[in-house]
């Protein structure tokens, strides 16, 4: 089985899709610093709005989860992202980014509606998920 590292330049680069990063003279990451989340909210909706802009416009509604403060960030401690979704109660479906944190708790990050139907909101899912490559 091949591993595939990153390249010097990916690694200097010092930022991903959630954080960005300092590197020390060691070659060590430090400082890492997680993004709000309406950084990646848009980084999202940029990237949907270029290449599925049909799909993106089938959302009700897309943002960040209205429970959590403005500036809320990306949180540093979680074990897995799940995307997917879900029927709602008395109509539409909703999509979700979730975050199983550290001390086992599930967080809602990110959310959007829809009323097209089950069909749209798994392509809706699917697409998040491969944006946010999990």
């Amino acid at each position: 089985m091949e591993i595939k590292l990153c390249s010097k330049e990916e690694f200097e680069k010092k930022e991903d899709f959630f954080s960005t990063w300092k590197i020390d003279e060691n070659n060590k990451i430090t400082n890492e610093e997680y993004k709000p989340l309406a950084t990646i909210y848009r980084q999202i909706e940029k990237i949907m709005k270029e290449k599925y802009p049909e799909l993106y416009e089938q959302f009700d509604y897309f943002h960040n989860t209205i429970t959590l403060p403005k500036d809320a960030r990306w949180p540093n401690e979680y074990y897995y992202i799940a995307v997917f979704y879900v029927t709602g109660r008395s109509e539409g479906h909703y999509v979700h980014v979730d975050v199983l944190k550290n001390d086992n708790t599930y967080e809602n990050l990110l959310l959007g509606k829809t009323f097209c139907g089950k069909e749209v909101a798994a392509k809706m899912a699917k697409v998040i998920a491969e944006i946010l490559e999990v």
